[in-house]
Formats: C-alpha cells, sequence, structure tokens
C-alpha cells in the first residue's frame, strides 16, 4: 500500500482465513486496537493490514509488534478465531470461546470459561471457576476524558458470573490505578462498573444497572434493574437498591433505597432473613433505623 497509515504483515497470517474479522493494530501512542480489517489475497495466503494509528490505550510500549497466537495447539486458545496474547497467563483447564481476544497481561485462573466473542483487554487479573460469557468487555480502558493510556489495572475474584456484554473497566492513576471485584458476584447483562470502582461480595448487578467512578458497593448489595449509582458514591453491607433507584449520595448498609433521587425506605428485612440473620437482629436494625 502506497499510504504509510498502514503495513502489511503477511507473516502473521497462519489460518487467518478463519479470523479475516479481527486485525491487530500497530500504532506509535502506547495504544493498539481491534477492529475490521482489510484483507487480500496474496499467492494464496491473507495479508493483514495492520494500521499504525488508534485511539484506544492498552499500555502496549510504542511500536512494539505483537506475536499474536491463531489457533495454537498447545495452548486454551485452540478454538476457532480465538486470538490469545503470548504474554497472557492462562490457568488450568481454562476454556476459551470461539472468536474471543484476550491481550497482553492478562491473567485467568483456573477453571475459569470465558465465552464466545469476549474480550479481556490487558492488565488484568481474573481469578479462578468464573464464567464470562459472550460479548462481554473486561478491562478496557477507563471511560474518563482524564485518561491518558497510563498503565492500570483491573482485578477480578473468583466464582463470579458475568452475563452477555456486561463491561467492567479499569483503574486510573487519579485514585488507586485499580478496579476491584470481589468473590462470588452476579453481574447481569448489561451491567457497568466503572473505573476505580471497589466492589464486594456476593453482590448482584441487575441488567443494565450502573456503576459510576469511584463507587464502593459494600458485601451482599443487590441493585434492582436499571438502578444506578453516582461517582464517588458508598453503598453499605446487605442494601437493596431497587429497579430504576437514582443513588446520589451514599446508602446506609442494611437498607432499601427507592427512587430518584433514592432515599432509604426500610431495612432489607428479607435479605437480612435469608442470609441468616435473627429476628432479634433485625429487630434491632430496625430500631436503630427509627
Amino acid at each position: 500500500m502506497a499510504d504509510d497509515r498502514y503495513v502489511v504483515l503477511p507473516d502473521v497470517v497462519d489460518r487467518l482465513d478463519r479470523v479475516a474479522r479481527l486485525v491487530l493494530l500497530l500504532v506509535e501512542d502506547s495504544e493498539i486496537l481491534l477492529r475490521p480489517v482489510e484483507v487480500q489475497a496474496a499467492d494464496g495466503l491473507a495479508v493483514v493490514v495492520v494500521q499504525k494509528h488508534a485511539e484506544v490505550g492498552l499500555g502496549i510500549p510504542s511500536r512494539q509488534t505483537l506475536d499474536w497466537h491463531f489457533g495454537d495447539r498447545d495452548r486454551a486458545d485452540d478454538v476457532e478465531g480465538a486470538l490469545v496474547a503470548p504474554a497472557a497467563v492462562l490457568g488450568g483447564d481454562v476454556g476459551i470461546g470461539p472468536y474471543c481476544v484476550i491481550g497482553p497481561g492478562v491473567e485467568i485462573g483456573v477453571r475459569t470459561r470465558v465465552g464466545a466473542h469476549a474480550t479481556i483487554h490487558c492488565h488484568t487479573k481474573v481469578g479462578g471457576d468464573n464464567v464470562i460469557h459472550a460479548f462481554a468487555s473486561i478491562g478496557d480502558a477507563p471511560q474518563d476524558k482524564k485518561y491518558g493510556g497510563e498503565s492500570t489495572r483491573l482485578e477480578i475474584g473468583d466464582r463470579n458470573v458475568i452475563r452477555e456484554f456486561v463491561t467492567l473497566n479499569r483503574g486510573t492513576t487519579r485514585d488507586r490505578g485499580v478496579t476491584t471485584i470481589g468473590h462470588d458476584n452476579l453481574f447481569m447483562s448489561y451491567s457497568h462498573v466503572a473505573h476505580d470502582c471497589i466492589v464486594g461480595n456476593h453482590c448482584v448487578l441487575a441488567n443494565c444497572s450502573t456503576l459510576g467512578g469511584h463507587v464502593v458497593l459494600g458485601d451482599w448489595v443487590i441493585m434492582g434493574g436499571f438502578a444506578g449509582v453516582h461517582q464517588f458514591c458508598k453503598v453499605g453491607a446487605h442494601a437493596f437498591l431497587a429497579n430504576n433507584a437514582a443513588v446520589t449520595r451514599d446508602v446506609p448498609p442494611y437498607v432499601m433505597a427507592v427512587g430518584g433521587p433514592a432515599k432509604p425506605h426500610s431495612i432489607n428485612a428479607e435479605g437480612l432473613k435469608r442470609r441468616g440473620f435473627s429476628p432479634q437482629q433485625i429487630r434491632n436494625l430496625r430500631n436503630a433505623y427509627r
């Protein structure tokens, strides 16, 4: 090609005919991006067109060409169209679905399953026994205009279920530099966890629920569908946020919050009962709430 924005790398096209819709972009500003490619035939082989400019930062050193694996028979990405960076670390019995993309600096714990077309971008640590469903986007750059491509992280614990189209973003250097997810959480479809959040254990984020940046969720928090938490807010342990709740201030533990802006409505008695709180304990919390 005459256009110097592109380079042709015919030496990375082994079995590329199966994954011709994906491309590794080589850029100058510590950024790479996957997007549809222009593929041409050349002497019976596919030709990858690798663009040198992109806008989404993944913390890759400038001008470094990444040697991605295309269905390597000795790795867990032995699935049609799966792309796994050599620097990714996969634990034992990890399952990688068709057309997944696992980026550099990713660690995936034992027995974790990654569904078809899911993407784990970079600098992300995923614990063991997690289930990540199709089209989830894990560890992408924070949606923060101040983010300048710095190397930040996402850390996910064990036994989480991450459903379709969930988005979990990395942290920023203006906070701890890491987004933290605990253990045994359920993220339903289209839920979103923004940069620098801390999510405890046993939480449930129902469909389309959203956490703004720097939010802290305690253990056993349940968010109803379309509930949202404003940036920098904290939600205490065992709290219940009703559907469409718009949280703009901190929510105390043990309460139900409803409305927009969300206000405490009552004690989350049913949830506390299910988690083994005694009638006397629940009565004491009711008295304190009054």
